[in-house]
């Protein structure tokens, strides 16, 4: 039987197919809930601007790039000791059981991110800011952030599952010390907590 093979660049390509869209979606959700379903800001609803189309594709766009920097950043341990030695150093086999924790972490910061461009930003740039609407929008981003964050973490575990026989041909995840063990329980709960 032949050892499965680690790709760094497809399986990159296979995550990016996934975190993206699953952020633009919840982008372009609550953009059409504050745009024009909650009744709080039905005052602010008007046909986009062209300038506000054009900011919010180069925001999401700039984030998404920087996202993704962080992600190469973060998970360049793996790519340099599979590349240079094909054994795991110990921090690359950290990093490796903690992907999933990683492209949560690395949403959430773009989503903390997204709720200061398009709650405070965006609003100044437009002469429409007021401190009650920048607070409400906010507080809904974040809402609608715990869903796309949770959706990241679980959709990237389970892409990243496919390549762990390939950086621990020998097994032994659970000997590898400073990661942190979701148990089935807890994945439950967040689940439960998410949908309810």
């Amino acid at each position: 039987m032949s050892q499965p093979r680690y790709d760094p660049r497809a399986m990159r390509r296979r995550m990016i197919s996934v975190i993206t869209p699953v952020n633009l979606a919840g982008a372009v959700l609550v953009y059409i809930y504050y745009r024009w379903v909650d009744h709080h800001t039905l005052h602010y609803s008007r046909m986009p601007t062209a300038g506000e189309v054009i900011f919010s594709v180069v925001a999401f766009a700039a984030l998404a790039y920087v996202g993704y920097r962080l992600n190469l950043r973060w998970s360049a341990p793996v790519r340099e000791s599979m590349g240079a030695e094909g054994v795991l150093s110990d921090l690359a086999r950290r990093r490796a059981l903690q992907v999933p924790f990683g492209a949560a972490r690395i949403s959430a910061i773009g989503w903390l991110l997204a709720t200061i461009i398009w709650g405070v930003v965006w609003p100044l740039i437009d002469g429409t800011f007021s401190v009650a609407h920048a607070l409400r929008m906010m507080l809904g981003m974040l809402m609608a952030a715990s869903l796309v964050v949770a959706a990241v973490f679980f959709l990237v575990e389970r892409i990243w599952r496919e390549a762990l026989p390939a950086l621990f041909p020998d097994g032994g995840l659970s000997e590898v010390k400073g990661v942190r063990h979701v148990s089935v329980r807890a994945r439950l709960i967040v689940i439960f907590q998410e949908t309810g």
